[in-house]
């Protein structure tokens, strides 16, 4: 790691600032990348953990005013032989992160363990009232072996309620990410075909609320 801390996202009302803080511990000897918050010049981890394993980094992403943070954590997978990314979602005020809010992967054919799907979130939208902002970013469907990163969307968590299962954004293309969102309905992010080539940027107004299909349309076309 070439660096020992980096912030990565600011809430709008600049009261919170996100990003990663590197820590060491001795026995065994392991430098690991963690999720953090900054708060009135001061930095909180977002897990409380502390002993620590080899390549289980991660990174807070995106933050709300409520203090609501998105990112990634690696963890090991559920058969205990590969470190994937997981998404999570923190609770107002940059809350400790437990297991419930590690992101529900959308459903997939075939019996797949949670625990097993890499995930990132990207972006969270604001709180309003008792409902956390929704978040997105992608995660991975593994269709025939051939797993393909799917951008992907988080549901509101209600009050202290678990959050629905991720849902897949509909693209036509082979891969992509949801990067953000202007106002909760607006989506924006970016399509490639298998392998990431050809990638294309895309913006989906009112996509949730007036419940049409995504198409070529909404793809936005840059320098050729």
């Amino acid at each position: 790691m070439s660096e020992k801390n980096r912030a990565l996202a600011i809430s709008p009302d600049g009261t919170y600032v996100a990003g990663y803080a590197t820590r060491t511990q001795s026995s065994p000897s392991v430098e690991e990348q963690q999720p953090v918050f900054w708060n009135e010049g001061t930095f909180d981890f977002l897990f409380t953990d502390t002993g620590m394993d080899a390549n289980q980094g991660g990174e807070a992403l995106a933050v709300n005013n409520s203090g609501e943070i998105v990112g990634y954590r690696v963890l090991r997978n559920d058969a205990d032989t590969d470190d994937i990314p997981r998404a999570f979602r923190s609770r107002a005020d940059g809350t400790t992160v437990v297991p419930t809010d590690f992101l529900i992967p959308p459903l997939q054919a075939g019996s797949v363990n949670d625990d097993d799907v890499p995930s990132m979130a990207k972006f969270v939208t604001p709180r309003v009232g008792s409902s956390s902002g929704f978040s997105g970013g992608w995660a991975t469907l593994d269709p025939l072996g051939l797993p393909l990163h799917k951008p992907t969307i988080w549901w509101r968590r209600i009050g202290n309620d678990s959050e629905d299962a991720g849902k897949w954004v509909p693209i036509v293309q082979t891969e992509g990410v949801v990067n953000g969102s202007s106002d909760g309905e607006e989506l924006f992010g970016s399509v490639a075909s298998f392998g990431g080539t050809n990638p294309k940027a895309w913006r989906w107004p009112d996509g949730w609320t007036l419940g049409h299909g995504f198409d070529d349309k909404f793809l936005t076309h840059g320098f050729s």
